[in-house]
């Protein structure tokens, strides 16, 4: 199945392109709409702004994951989110219940970026020992 998945690097001037993570952003979707979803989109009967809306949302949540790859806590980054919804989104200051949401999102998305890391690592581990690399030889 094809997952489509943005790389962090993009996020990120003059980076090193060898060492970027991908992120599915499906799953950052998924995410997003499960415990976020400030706007209500998935009770949206018009596809069109749905459709706006999840572009809307994919901006919040990729730069989200680029803060966490970057070493930001959850904490900080459910900070993000609530200014979105604030300032961005209009919609007032967040209450408790929008705040434990956001806390929830950030903790998600931090929770698959570390199983995608550790698959990463893992796989350039395997290469490594394929390579002989840990063996002391090249």
């Amino acid at each position: 199945m094809f997952r489509p998945v943005v790389s962090a690097s993009l996020f990120k001037k003059g980076c090193d392109m060898s060492k970027h993570t991908e992120i599915d952003i499906d799953a950052l979707r998924k995410i997003g709409w499960d415990h976020w979803d400030p706007i209500g989109i998935r009770q949206l009967d018009d596809s069109a702004l749905r459709n706006n809306a999840a572009e809307e949302y994919d901006t919040y949540l990729l730069h989200a994951a680029h803060m966490i790859l970057q070493g930001a806590t959850c904490e900080t980054v459910a900070a993000y989110f609530d200014d979105m919804i604030s300032d961005s989104m209009a919609l007032g200051p967040p209450s408790e219940a929008v705040h434990r949401a956001s806390l929830l999102t950030a903790e998600a998305i931090s929770a698959i970026l570390q199983v995608d890391r550790a698959s990463a690592d893992t796989h350039a581990s395997s290469n490594d020992l394929r390579k002989g690399k840990n063996l002391g030889r090249e």
